[in-house]
């Protein structure tokens, strides 16, 4: 197994730039109370009748990110604590929009193809993918502990 890829599942490496990994998403910190989070509200989308649904969505929520158009954000807190978000948008043009700021946001390390971006660290993943059969856009950050 590659060792870079070993390090990455412990923990131990990162290709974030110096500094740079993310400690959340949009002003929630990663094992922040869901408590604490202001505006929250279940988000059943993704809950079926036997699970508990950890999923919420903010009220009022900016559904942009920098040039990008999202259509929802639902974000994933189990036990009540922060955990995940997944950002969802549509179209080619959302797509490098995203990787355009990620990459602004995050450097130029993560592993890049025409599809996919990935940057994983100390503390998370950040995954930007994009589906060219549905024209989907979906951007993932996961904290490790997930």
């Amino acid at each position: 197994m590659d060792k870079k890829w070993l390090n990455y599942r412990e923990g131990t490496y990162t290709n974030f730039a110096a500094g740079l990994e993310p400690d959340g998403f949009k002003e929630i910190k990663w094992g922040q109370r869901l408590s604490t989070v202001l505006g929250m509200k279940e988000d059943k989308t993704y809950s079926s009748e036997s699970d508990t649904n950890d999923f919420y969505k903010r009220d009022n929520e900016d559904l942009t990110i920098k040039d990008a158009r999202i259509n929802r954000i639902v974000y994933f807190f189990p036990e009540g604590r922060f955990c995940a978000a997944f950002a969802i948008a549509h179209g080619i043009d959302n797509f490098k929009a995203l990787r355009k700021e990620l990459i602004d946001e995050y450097g130029n390390n993560g592993a890049f193809t025409e599809s996919i971006c990935f940057w994983f660290g100390y503390r998370c993943v950040v995954k930007l993918r994009y589906e060219a059969s549905s024209d989907l856009v979906i951007l993932e950050i996961n904290h490790h502990k997930c």
